[in-house]
């Protein structure tokens, strides 16, 4: 796992400096270290926060039809089921 999140780190780091640099620099630390003591500490770094965040927006989408909606969450999510009572 810390091999698979220095690499995914390597490349959105890779990605958010415009594909400019080298990815094998970016992934294999041979670039200087800005903010986290070494490249591999900060390739790690950025690629668990970049699982999380994948994490965290793909479940959701993907389990939501498995786990019971929330009522009012329901409603903003299905407004075609929305049924309208006449007093």
């Amino acid at each position: 796992m810390p091999v698979t999140a220095r690499w995914i780190g390597g490349f959105v780091r890779w990605l958010l400096k415009g594909c400019k640099t080298s990815l094998q620099d970016e992934v294999e630390d041979n670039l200087d270290a800005t903010w986290g003591g070494s490249y591999n500490t900060e390739n790690y770094i950025i690629g668990v926060v970049t699982v999380i965040i994948i994490l965290g927006i793909v479940l959701p989408l993907v389990l939501m039809d498995k786990i019971p909606p929330n009522k009012h969450l329901y409603r903003l999510l299905h407004p075609s089921k929305l049924t309208l009572t006449v007093q």
